[in-house]
This record gives structure tokens, C-alpha cells and sequence, in this order.
């Protein structure tokens, strides 16, 4: 069963997160949360990003970090590792 597992001790204290403000990526970002998973993420419209983050924060009492990034451009890379390069991040989706 998926949610035995503790997924903190697996892949550390937090997790990475493209597309989260809609959809498949906001749907993985709350699951990461539900298992008390800090979460990073990313995507191209702050206010939604914003959105998410406050729900993820309220709900779950994770710490997250807001990444403004389109990861159709070519710094995109650059950008969210300085934006985590203090961070544990173990798992990225």
C-alpha cells in the first residue's frame, strides 16, 4: 500500500514540483503534503502558485516554496536550482 510508506524517510524532507499550479502538478503537490512533505513549486502564474501554496499550508501544515518559472525557457534549470540549492529536495515530479 502506497500510503505506508513514509516518504520523508525515502526522500528526504522535501519535494520538487513543475506544473503545480493546476492540475496533475497541484494534485501531486497537496499528495506530497498529505505525507508531510515540504514542498517546492514551480510554474508560470504566481497568484495561482500562490493559491496552492496557502491550501497546501493551511491543510497540511507544510512549509512551501513558490517558484515563478516557465519550463519552456532555457534558464528554467538554472532558476529553480538557485531557487533550491539550500534545500533538501529528494523528490521531484
Amino acid at each position: 500500500m502506497a500510503d505506508s510508506i513514509d516518504f520523508t524517510k525515502k526522500y528526504g524532507s522535501r519535494a520538487l514540483i513543475a506544473g503545480a499550479s493546476a492540475g496533475l502538478g497541484a494534485c501531486f503537490a497537496e499528495e506530497c503534503a498529505k505525507r508531510q512533505m515540504n514542498v517546492a513549486i514551480v510554474a508560470r502564474r504566481l497568484g495561482k502558485l500562490n493559491e496552492v501554496a496557502g491550501s497546501l499550508k493551511d491543510k497540511y501544515g507544510v512549509e512551501t516554496k513558490v517558484i515563478v518559472s516557465d519550463i519552456s525557457d532555457a534558464d528554467c534549470a538554472k532558476h529553480i536550482y538557485e531557487a533550491v540549492s539550500d534545500l533538501d529536495v529528494g523528490f521531484y515530479i
